[in-house]
């Protein structure tokens, strides 16, 4: 692998080298740690200013990660599940608007380690994700909808169009014909025991 030219001359200046250490302690150690390392390094403690600045950069840089990562996962989601909510079958584009009714749900919360792999996620309503993330409802190994009955009491006032999650139980999720993605049973039982289970 080759190094681009006018990066490789930058990091062979001592500026630079000694902006990247600072950066690197500022960003990644604790600030009891930091002027012990700072004294190992041979280098000056950067000011408090300098040190707010790093962290300040080094935050930008993890939100904007975190965005990306977020956006790759959220339309590798629902493309793969072809715009279609897994838990009611709702399919709705809007050619005059940039709405989009679906959202990308976590099966193994990503907050939890899960990963943004595409088999890690469901297509889902906005309504559909909060119940599911709520441990509400699941997905059992043969992909059939599983409700927890026991938690929820639920109506439809008359003339009222809205579905009712106990009236899915038992149903499979829904897939659309186009539909490329299908989530792996090792999450689907993550969520099982994690979140159902203590719903």
């Amino acid at each position: 692998m080759k190094l681009d030219p006018v990066l490789l001359a930058a990091m062979q200046g001592p500026t630079w080298r000694q902006e990247a250490r600072k950066r690197v302690v500022a960003a990644t150690f604790p600030p009891e740690e930091q002027v012990a390392l700072y004294a190992a390094l041979g280098m000056p403690v950067p000011s408090s200013g300098e040190l707010s600045e790093v962290r300040e950069d080094v935050l930008t840089y993890k939100s904007q990660l975190s965005r990306g990562r977020d956006a790759r996962f959220k339309v590798s989601m629902i493309s793969g599940y072809h715009f279609t909510c897994a838990l009611t079958g709702c399919r709705l584009i809007a050619s005059k608007s940039t709405y989009m009714p679906i959202e990308a749900a976590h099966i193994h919360a990503h907050a939890r380690k899960g990963p943004d792999s595409p088999d890690n996620g469901l297509a889902l309503t906005p309504t559909a994700h909060d119940l599911f993330d709520a441990g509400l409802w699941t997905v059992d190994d043969r992909l059939r909808i599983k409700v927890a009955h026991s938690d929820i009491a639920e109506s439809i006032l008359p003339g009222g169009s809205h579905f009712k999650l106990s009236d899915l139980h038992g149903r499979p999720l829904s897939f659309a014909p186009q539909a490329s993605l299908r989530p792996d049973p090792r999450h689907l039982a993550w969520h099982r025991q994690e979140v159902f289970g203590r719903a």
